[in-house]
């Protein structure tokens, strides 16, 4: 979605690496950050594709994503449009599954708990940095997840990841880049390893581990 947080690294990306195609949500942004990640688009001739739920990407070798949220209509409930519009994935290869939530909040949460599409993951990226405001007992019920990750400044002033987010994740493995550093997966589709900062990478799953 396109606010700064979410947007700023991406424009070093389409620069440095060599990008087929770049999806995003239908809401367009205002800040320089937004106009520079749209310049760089267009610099690197690199189709920019509108998404919304019920859409898959064949991206080969097995690996497929899909666009879980939001709708074509999007989510007009909840106080912030944008979070909750934020464009929610899911990443497949064989029996591992990532979940990406973006900043989505109750509302876009909702919407995706009355939605067809499968919430489970093997990894959940815990939505909006850990606020209050995502990460409903029923939404981290229906993604089960194996492990959960929170994306988050270390001494931000907003004070994620809440106490009340952590106490819902409670009985899920939780990493914090803030307390953890670079947190970083691998998967042949069937097992799972994590690399933690930069130490080595450990064997976290098997598939008959997995939930």
């Amino acid at each position: 979605h396109p606010q700064d947080d979410h947007l700023i690294g991406l424009i070093s990306v389409v620069e440095r690496f060599k990008v087929g195609q770049a999806i995003s949500g239908s809401m367009e942004g205002e800040t320089a950050a937004y106009v520079a990640w749209r310049d760089a688009l267009e610099q690197m001739n690199v189709p920019l594709i509108i998404s919304s739920a019920g859409q898959r990407a064949d991206l080969g070798g097995g690996v497929y994503l899909e666009v879980l949220g939001p709708s074509e209509k999007g989510v007009s409930g909840g106080a912030d449009v944008v979070n909750e519009n934020s464009l929610i994935l899911r990443l497949v290869y064989g029996q591992i599954s990532f979940l990406l939530t973006g900043d989505v909040a109750q509302a876009g949460e909702e919407a995706l708990l009355n939605s067809l599409g499968d919430l489970h993951a093997t990894v959940l990226k815990v939505a909006h940095h850990g606020s209050d405001g995502s990460s409903s007992r029923e939404f981290i019920a229906a993604v089960d997840s194996y492990i959960a990750v929170i994306s988050v400044g270390a001494g931000n002033p907003f004070g994620h990841p809440s106490p009340t987010t952590r106490l819902r994740l409670a009985g899920v493995p939780v990493l914090r880049t803030d307390k953890n550093g670079r947190v970083e997966f691998s998967t042949d589709g069937a097992n799972l390893w994590l690399r933690v900062g930069t130490g080595e990478a450990e064997l976290v799953s098997r598939t008959s581990a997995v939930k």
